[in-house]
């Protein structure tokens, strides 16, 4: 909302926005609607191969947990996947409204936008 309200202000001049979102880090918060997205009953685990964390330098793990699905039983890592996929979810939406304002203002044809991530969460999806 700050970032669409500074576009506003600022569509006749030159500008720059960094916009952060902190999802989806822990603690995993999102609205309803988000997890809703998600039925708990159709999250999956993905397979996990015994050997998919060799190719992964000690020192990765050295503030995370080394083991498989952090040793949680299945239930407890499915509520925290449904979780994972809302918060995403959630913060694609709002990157979507950013969009949608820089349409709205007619500022899209002369705006750069450039996206990135930190995230990497080794949940097991590659070469799964």
């Amino acid at each position: 909302t700050e970032a669409i309200k500074l576009m506003e202000q600022k569509k006749n001049d030159p500008f720059f926005i960094a916009a952060g979102f902190f999802r989806p880090h822990t603690p995993y918060v999102a609205p309803k609607k988000y997890f809703d997205l998600y039925p708990l009953k159709d999250v999956r685990l993905p397979y996990a191969p015994k050997d998919d964390r060799q190719d992964i330098p000690t020192a990765a793990f050295a503030h995370n947990c080394p083991v498989p699905h952090y040793g949680l039983d299945e239930l407890t890592c499915r509520k925290a996947m449904q979780a994972y996929y809302a918060c995403v979810s959630f913060i694609d939406a709002q990157v979507g409204r950013m969009l949608d304002a820089l349409d709205q203002l007619g500022l899209a044809d002369d705006t750069i936008v450039v996206f990135w991530s930190d995230h990497g969460y080794h949940l097991g999806e590659h070469n799964g």
